[in-house]
């Protein structure tokens, strides 16, 4: 399952790496840490500032086809073209802004 391909861009993207860390505390104040995993996830939180009545439909299907924050599905990164296997965080809320435009943001996280 591919994400849709929507007429506006998403902007900003925020990129961020998922914490796979591991630590303990001691009772003399000393802390031991370690990696979680062998691989670190990266997460994306995309804004889109106007989405269009279809954009947002094909967006809102796309959610209800991915089971919310279930199913994961390929997005592809609009700046570098790298192809993402993600999941939604939470499923996306959207804010009607003016003239059949609406605003969301969400955060997608590598699995």
């Amino acid at each position: 399952m591919a994400y849709p391909t929507l007429n506006d861009e998403p902007y900003p993207i925020k990129e961020s790496r998922a914490n796979s860390t591991i630590s303990s505390e001691y009772d003399g104040g000393y802390e031991h840490t370690r990696a979680r995993y062998t691989r670190v996830r990266k997460i994306f939180e995309l804004t889109y500032q106007a989405l269009s009545d279809a954009d947002k439909i094909l967006l809102e299907n796309h959610i209800d086809t991915v089971n919310g924050a279930a199913d994961s599905f390929d997005w592809t990164h609009p700046q570098t073209s790298v192809v993402y296997t993600v999941r939604f965080k939470e499923p996306p809320e959207f804010e009607y802004i003016a003239y059949n435009y609406w605003k969301t943001s969400f955060i997608l996280k590598e699995v």
